[in-house]
């Protein structure tokens, strides 16, 4: 008798549970993926859904299964508006997805300017970096985007910073043969220069094996103009 009271017991704490889990997941109207309303709302603009879930006390900080949450997916898609109301009820700028991603990375993946300044502004570390050692100046280094290359290094982004494969932002550049952004990153930090990947390999060894030949000259220009300055 004692031994079936147990078992009740038990059976309904877990019961319990399981509806306490089932009215959360139906609250937030989470799908398999667990991607909230607010997340949806976030990549698609929708501004009002993202206002009203604020007024409501929601979760802004729930993630979906990769670790995403509305603020990452609203910096993706460039939607300023919602990135800018979600900043305003105090969201962590910094908060990661499974892999160390976070709003200013993949904004400055996006070339969304408006809103990696808007996350500087909101307190987002400008050298935070993945899992695997990826910055949002690497990221912005090596898709072309030179405005936010510029933002980022103003507001103290480590241009000396490498991942774990050894890259610098400006490996990443010569290697994707952006000249405007590598000029930016040699003006800002000469030592670039000098520095080698895992592989042994500089900027210049990179932009040199993938014929980006209008890199290697800037980069030697660089190099023969600082030679002459010691001097």
């Amino acid at each position: 008798m004692v031994k079936q009271r147990k078992l009740l017991v038990v059976a309904a704490f877990l019961l319990v549970i399981a509806l306490t889990a089932l009215g959360f997941a139906a609250a937030e109207g989470a799908n398999e993926d667990g991607v909230t309303p607010v997340m949806q709302a976030a990549q698609n603009g929708d501004l009002d859904t993202v206002i009203k879930a604020i007024a409501e006390g929601q979760d802004l900080s729930v993630q979906d299964k990769d670790g995403w949450t509305a603020l990452i997916w609203a910096s993706v898609y460039g939607n300023a508006d919602i990135v800018r109301q979600l900043l305003s009820a105090k969201v962590d700028p910094n908060q990661r997805n499974n892999n160390g991603g976070t709003a200013i990375l993949r904004a400055a993946q996006g070339g969304h300017k408006e809103i990696v300044q808007a996350l500087l502004e909101a307190g987002a570390d400008p050298n935070i970096a993945t899992n695997a050692g990826w910055t949002p100046l690497m990221i912005a280094s090596g898709s072309g985007e030179l405005e936010i290359v510029k933002v980022l290094l103003e507001a103290g982004a480590d241009p000396l910073a490498a991942n774990e494969d050894g890259n610098t932002a400006l490996h990443r550049a010569a290697f994707k043969n952006h000249v405007s952004i590598v000029e930016v990153l040699l003006e800002k930090q000469p030592k670039l220069l000098s520095v080698k990947n895992n592989a042994g390999q500089t900027a210049e060894d990179i932009a040199e094996e993938e014929g980006n030949s209008k890199v290697v000259i800037a980069i030697r220009k660089f190099a023969d103009a600082a030679s002459k300055d010691e001097l």
